[in-house]
């Protein structure tokens, strides 16, 4: 996946694997008590977790429950490794 995330709040991503991590959305910072500090809440209600942050790195770590069920599931736990 490739990911851009701008200054702005927003994200637009090729290859994300949708609905798992979709096209393009914004987001917000939640403070939480990490190495990191703050997770990430997606407008579609998704918190990804950061796991590392440096200059040429960036971890990210969710759980996707597919509201599909069974039959559509894609449900599980993803982790993002995005290098600069």
């Amino acid at each position: 996946m490739s990911a851009f995330f701008k200054t702005d709040k927003t994200f637009t991503t090729t290859n994300g694997n949708a609905p798992i991590w979709p096209a393009s959305g914004s987001f917000t910072a939640k403070t939480v008590t990490s190495t990191v500090g703050f997770n990430l809440l997606r407008s579609d209600g998704t918190e990804v977790e950061v796991i590392e942050l440096t200059d040429t790195d960036l971890i990210l770590r969710l759980n996707y429950v597919s509201p599909g069920g069974r039959s559509s599931s894609v449900t599980g736990d993803y982790e993002f490794e995005l290098t600069k």
